[in-house]
């Protein structure tokens, strides 16, 4: 006999429904594929029903398949064999319910309804069959008391079920749930010790099996009271005086006093901050706690790797950090990508299926926001990698527009040679490139639910509370500058090479005159965000009001360069620099004798002189017209005439 003989219940039926069918209502894939394997161990054990067939061996008999006994089983496939059996027996009982309730009701036969409390019973056998095999195995086995309990559990949960949904007992089948979950909570702190998935396992059974038909059952008894308004606490209040005797009958309060022993005796295990050990997660004054035992998992990933990123942070050596940290943010961004499609999932699933809608609905409120809070992490740590790429890239060269409080390398930039322009030249797109996923990932962070709901205290003191969604307005318009400011150095280099070359003064002036406007944009985003809120609680890329201080120096330092290399691009070589027209040098007007020359005042044009002139004018007109009339007359020719008589003017 092995020496171990434990068994994962709840482990094995959280793969077995998540992964053939049952999570969506597929019943019918389901079963068969409980048959299909409950077949293959069968074979493997030698405990087929009948066999032959095949090469003219001759036909047995079928054989209905014993009861195994303790001695038996030396496997621990003879008890996986008997939980599988439980648990076909179970979901078909469940399928012919479906069916049932689908038929209308003057339709409905009690052989249909027979026929699944025949089933229902049947997996009640085979569950207590399980249990009893387990207490009854010797010491040798060595099996553990979180085994048997999960087996009780698995068994207590049957009975209740096939109590409340196949016969309607309410009053009976509500102290059986309560005595479960009894059972269920103290088994997950137990479990707490070993891993949080399995602590998750337990717990996923109370919200998904447990609590909401004790609510419904509750309902049906009529206690619609004060004490059902308080929820599942309120209910099993309500039944303590009458669970002491059920508890005795079922040996539960036994078991309830060992595991309260076990869990004093054992130890937590630390698995990461927030992840994995820790259920319960706090962000922006909303409090998540995980339950379900595929996102406890997947955050367990996303903390190991999260740890492994912090050791590089640590790091002093440039070129092994360099690599092995982009592989430390590919693998952390990895996970955190994988986490978030598990969230998802979930939370579309509890969407579009009524049934884990009504049956996880606490779980359910909470999915959002852990959304919300997992794709903040992916997106905070994606921003962190481009800004980290950011710096590596520019190490080489001096930095045009920095954000620190040092001097601005804006000097240095223009003392390069040709050849170090152009190697700079080449590397700002990528930078560009790199700000543009900064700035789109900050503005994925802004639209995110949570982001625009929460409202923290600001850090001066004051009463009146601040959006964090402002915070993140800041970050995005902060990084704009930083972009426009590294395109304006772009356009800037472009206008040195092509002084430098045989290229026309037409093409420098455009450059740089681009390289002020966007400036002047510039400018004008870190003016507007000066006094909005910085930072936010569980920031990782904070910002200060220092940083925007010296990034608008660092801009006006560019712009003063920028304005320099203009003024002395738009003089002839050998002449007397003077003042620079903008109106006159970058517009062409056709200049006639009545156009002042550039610099020259207009006097301003007063109404008497206008009138004045308009009488002139019409002087002048009727002058000529009597001119012409007296020609006309003087030479004997009539006075032409409009047509009809001159109604239309004259000709």
């Amino acid at each position: 006999m092995s020496t171990d003989l434990n068994l994962d219940i709840f482990e094995i039926l959280h793969q077995e429904r998540n992964t053939f069918g049952l999570r969506s209502g597929d019943y019918d894939r389901y079963n068969k594929h409980l048959s299909s394997r409950l077949a293959k161990l069968r074979a493997s054990l030698g405990l087929q029903y009948s066999s032959g067939g095949g090469n003219g061996a001759k036909v047995k008999p079928f054989k209905k398949a014993e009861v195994l006994k303790p001695e038996e089983v030396k496997d621990v496939r003879y008890l996986e064999m008997v939980l599988l059996e439980a648990e076909r027996a179970h979901t078909t009982s469940l399928a012919l319910h479906q069916a049932w309730l689908q038929t209308p009701s003057d339709r409905r036969t009690s052989a249909q309804m027979h026929r699944v409390r025949m089933r229902s019973q049947r997996s009640l056998f085979h569950s207590g069959n399980l249990y009893a095999l387990l207490i009854a195995l010797p010491a040798e086995a060595s099996v553990r008391l979180q085994t048997i309990a999960q087996a009780k559990i698995n068994h207590l949960l049957l009975q209740a079920i096939h109590l409340h949904l196949f016969r309607e007992s309410f009053m009976d089948a509500l102290p059986l749930f309560i005595v479960t979950r009894q059972l269920l909570l103290a088994l997950a702190d137990v479990h707490a010790a070993e891993s949080g998935r399995k602590e998750a396992l337990a717990l996923g059974w109370v919200d998904e099996q447990v609590d909401p038909r004790i609510r419904y059952g509750a309902w049906k008894l009529g206690r619609r009271s004060d004490s059902a308004s308080e929820g599942v606490e309120g209910i099993v209040a309500d039944f303590e005086d009458e669970m002491d005797g059920l508890l005795e009958d079922q040996g539960v309060k036994a078991m309830l006093e060992d595991l309260k022993k076990l869990k004093a005796s054992s130890t937590r295990i630390e698995q990461g901050p927030a992840f994995g050990g820790e259920r319960k997660i706090s962000w922006l004054g909303e409090e998540i706690e995980v339950r379900n035992p595929d996102i406890v998992s997947s955050l367990s990933k996303v903390s190991k790797a999260l740890a492994r990123l912090d050791e590089f942070e640590g790091r002093k050596k440039a070129g092994k950090q360099r690599g092995g940290k982009m592989k430390a943010f590919d693998r952390a961004l990895g996970s955190l990508g994988e986490a978030v499609g598990v969230v998802q999932r979930i939370l579309d699933e509890s969407q579009t299926n009524a049934q884990n809608s009504t049956n996880s609905t606490s779980q359910a409120s909470t999915l959002p926001i852990l959304l919300d809070y997992l794709q903040h992490i992916l997106l905070t740590q994606r921003i962190t990698r481009d800004l980290v790429l950011i710096r590596a890239i520019l190490r080489p060269f001096p930095d045009p527009v920095p954000h620190h409080l040092s001097s601005p390398h804006v000097n240095a930039l223009s003392s390069q040679t040709p050849a170090q322009k152009e190697i700079f030249m080449r590397a700002l797109p990528g930078i560009l490139k790199l700000y543009d996923s900064v700035i789109g990932s900050f503005e994925k962070i802004r639209v995110l639910q949570t982001i625009e709901k929460a409202r923290i205290q600001p850090t001066d003191g004051e009463d009146e509370e601040v959006e964090v969604g402002e915070c993140i307005e800041k970050k995005i318009a902060f990084y704009r500058a930083k972009r426009i400011g590294y395109l304006s150095t772009l356009h800037y280099l472009l206008s040195s090479v092509s002084t430098s070359s045989t290229s026309s003064s037409g093409a420098t002036s455009t450059s740089l005159v681009q390289a002020l406007l966007l400036l002047s944009r510039a400018s004008l985003l870190l003016r507007q965000i000066h006094g909005l809120p910085s930072t936010y609680p569980s920031d990782l890329t904070p910002l200060s009001e220092d940083d925007v201080t010296a990034l608008e120096r660092s801009v006006g330092q560019l712009e003063s360069v920028v304005k320099v290399s203009l003024w002395e691009s738009t003089q002839d070589e050998g002449e007397e620099k003077t003042f620079l027209d903008l109106a006159f040098n970058f517009v062409e007007l056709e200049r006639g004798d009545d156009q002042p020359e550039d610099g020259e005042l207009v006097k301003p044009e007063t109404k008497s002189s206008v009138a004045t002139k308009n009488e002139k004018a019409q002087d002048e007109e009727e002058e000529e017209h009597g001119v012409e009339d007296e020609e006309e007359i003087a030479n004997g020719e009539p006075k032409k005439k409009g047509w009809l008589g001159g109604w239309f003017g004259r000709n």
